[in-house]
């Protein structure tokens, strides 16, 4: 398994993208049925609770990461010793703020939510400390472009955990059942990760001694300032609804983020897993400007379709799928949802930022909408509650998306004409799909018809309005999306596809 891959083909992007496709798909289906089904068993206190240690425990894994595998997948080459004194300071750091976090968890747990336990921090404060051994193993495959590992690893990992915490809900765990799931799928990706990097460890050891010394630690605090921004802005959140609310409210706002967020985490960061080292990879700026707007079109054909019928059937589903007690967390998610899907698409520019010697940029960009973000939620959240909280997000979005498509554009080989060009066919049939939505749901309300089946019957019709434009319009994404796909399936590269 080579650790430095030579310029990446599109075949070979396009099939790695297959791979953590896959694995996405097998983990999320796990992982976010697990979720539905603990939401059924334990109470909005109970996601508090977690929701609450977690924004803690994210600080202090932050600290232990530093930017250790952003820096690994940026460095253009690399060597055992580094690697070593990587894992054992990244170790000795999260062993030691996981002692901190065992001693001062009662005055943190207080300073959060007065009535969360914690003990719960005690024990996911561990999982600093097992993040610490999977960091630099995770960050070998991504470097190596080897991602049908990796989703071997994140599906595996899934699957178990999630038996093991509804299981632990069911057999009368409660809180512990969530903490569990986090403690479970932590050890087990760390193990799996380092199971599957075992050859190319024992290659790295062969190089030759004068190796390690032309290896050298690109853009650490650039990285380590981007991960920052981006648990601020998308973790300390809890931390503020947490301390302005309850520990109930802040369980609707956290899993209505969990689910809204999930375009994001759980869908664009895994496709950014694979542009970041590809651009890494390549030599030209153009090619990564091309593969760039690409993406960024694939994306808005994927994702924008799914914002008016999940706007619309979530007042619906929510309270059927979860109970009526969960109904508070629908207008958060509506609008976090938004936020998920907006941010999900333009982040292909983001990490190519990353991967083409622009990280400084990003991370001075990032910092300011953290800060924003924050700002603006410290506003709402008092006056409007979780609601002002996932309004904040989708204000301090705006100006992120504004520089990004203005300013960080043209930094990778692109300008913001061209990606409004390749997104324009789509906008429109997400538009013509909006209108046709709400008109169709507002006739069939004033007919008289159910919740449910008018929301199901007008997201349907708006579906099919939106597929009918994108299927005419003159850029034919529908056509490239059935290339790129089957460029993904194949052995060989397939006609027209990009590079």
């Amino acid at each position: 398994m080579s650790v430095g891959p030579s310029q990446p083909s599109g075949r070979r992007i396009f099939q790695e993208l297959r791979w953590l496709a896959l694995g996405q798909v097998a983990s999320q289906i796990t992982w976010y049925g697990m979720v539905v089904v603990l939401a059924t068993i334990l109470s909005p206190h109970a996601f508090g609770s977690v929701a609450a240690a977690l924004a803690i425990v994210g600080v202090a894994t932050l600290i232990m990461q530093s930017g250790t595998g952003g820096s690994i997948i940026a460095a253009r080459g690399i060597a055992w010793p580094q690697i070593r004194s990587a894992v054992l300071l990244n170790l000795l750091v999260g062993i030691a703020l996981s002692g901190v976090i065992a001693l001062l968890a009662h005055p943190l747990t207080r300073a959060v939510s007065d009535s969360a336990d914690p003990d719960v921090l005690r024990a996911l404060g561990l999982s600093v400390t097992i993040v610490a051994v999977s960091v630099v193993p995770i960050a070998l495959l991504r470097k190596a472009l080897n991602f049908k590992r990796f989703a071997a690893i994140i599906a595996v990992a899934s699957l178990l955990t999630s038996a093991v915490a509804v299981a632990a809900a069911l057999l009368g765990a409660g809180v512990w059942a969530l903490v569990l799931r986090q403690l479970v799928y932590q050890s087990l990706v760390a193990a799996f990760a380092w199971v599957a990097v075992a050859q190319l460890t024992r290659e790295l050891r062969r190089v030759a001694p004068e190796a390690a010394a032309r290896f050298r630690r690109k853009g650490g605090l650039s990285f380590l300032v981007v991960s920052s921004s981006s648990f601020v802005a998308l973790g300390l959140d809890n931390l503020v609804v947490g301390a302005s609310t309850s520990t109930t409210q802040l369980g609707y706002y956290a899993l209505a983020f969990t689910l809204g967020l999930a375009p994001l985490t759980q869908f664009s960061w895994q496709v950014g897993g694979v542009l970041f080292p590809a651009a890494a990879a390549t030599q030209e700026l153009a090619a990564i400007g091309l593969r760039t707007v690409r993406v960024i079109r694939i994306m808005a054909l994927l994702l924008f379709p799914l914002v008016a019928p999940v706007i619309a059937l979530a007042p619906v589903l929510l309270p059927a799928v979860l109970g009526p007690e969960w109904r508070p967390m629908v207008t958060p998610f509506q609008v976090l949802f938004v936020v998920g899907v907006s941010h999900a698409v333009y982040n292909a520019i983001a990490d190519s930022l990353s991967g083409s010697g622009n990280i400084g940029f990003r991370a001075r960009i990032e910092s300011a909408w953290a800060i924003g973000t924050i700002l603006t939620i410290l506003a709402l959240v008092q006056p409007y509650g979780i609601r002002g909280a996932a309004w904040g997000h989708l204000i301090a979005f705006v100006p992120l998306m504004c520089t990004y498509l203005v300013f960080g554009a043209r930094r990778i080989g692109t300008s913001v004409r061209e990606i409004y060009l390749g997104v324009r066919d789509v906008l429109v049939a997400v538009a013509v799909q909006g209108v046709t939505t709400v008109a169709v749901l507002s006739m069939l309300e004033y007919a008289g018809a159910g919740p449910a089946a008018a929301a199901a019957l007008a997201s349907i019709v708006g579906l099919i309005a939106a597929f009918i434009v994108v299927a005419r319009a003159p850029s034919r994404p529908l056509r490239e999306a059935q290339v790129l796909f089957r460029l993904a399936l194949s052995r060989a590269p397939a006609p027209g596809a990009p590079a």
